[in-house]
């Protein structure tokens, strides 16, 4: 089914936030009256700690997922385990590699823009 613009129904008709923050950033910096200066300011000052949080926390993460995946893989080479238990450990084996990977996106949040 399609919409009164023509595009079909479930599509984005808004400007993307990335493209909306952008927008938002040029004009922020065209604004060079002291009190636009402070809000560049301030704003600067926000995006450097969260991106030092981004950081911590992709730290404090990493090491207990690296060591909850190795164990999972050891627990994996067990002959002992059950068919049902040996599906089981790899299951969580590919939830914790998911994990990692959102974890390692946080380096994107540590170079980017400060959401609003």
């Amino acid at each position: 089914m399609e919409r009164a613009n023509g595009k079909p129904k479930g599509t984005r008709t808004t400007t993307p936030p990335e493209r909306r923050m952008f927008e938002a950033e040029e004009e922020v910096a065209r604004d060079t009256t002291p009190s636009g200066i402070a809000r560049s300011v301030e704003r600067g000052d926000r995006l450097a700690a969260f991106q030092k949080n981004a950081a911590r926390l992709q730290h404090a993460m990493n090491n207990p997922l690296a060591a909850l995946l190795a164990e999972e893989q050891l627990l994996a080479t067990e002959d002992t385990l059950s068919d049902e238990h040996r599906e089981a450990v790899e299951r969580m084996i590919e939830l914790t590699r998911r994990v990692i990977v959102l974890v390692r996106d946080l380096d994107g949040l540590r170079g980017s823009h400060l959401p609003r």
